[in-house]
């Protein structure tokens, strides 16, 4: 399959050393200023490491699926927004 890589591949190493590295930034430098953590890297912006740390690599982030509490009758509200949110986004989550 055209552009696909195994977890040995050399691109997949690279990315997982990349992911560390912004994570040892993110813990000595913090999340304020993130022209600074990019400067550590040669081939990554600002917006770049930003984008990377809030969608993929935050610890704070919760992935899966709805919780109960969430799926509740009284909060059926929020899940109606939050998928109108993603479907006018295209797949950004802002709820």
């Amino acid at each position: 399959m055209a552009g696909s890589f195994s977890k040995e591949s050399p691109l997949v190493n690279y990315f997982n050393s990349q992911d560390e590295k912004l994570k040892e930034l993110v813990d000595d430098i913090g999340t304020d200023n993130w022209k600074e953590v990019a400067g550590h890297f040669s081939d990554r912006t600002d917006v770049q490491c930003l984008h990377r740390w809030q969608k993929v690599l935050n610890p704070e982030l919760v992935k899966g699926p709805w919780t109960k509490e969430v799926r509740e009758p009284e909060n059926k509200n929020l899940i109606h927004t939050c998928t109108l949110t993603l479907d006018i986004n295209k797949g950004s989550q802002t709820c």
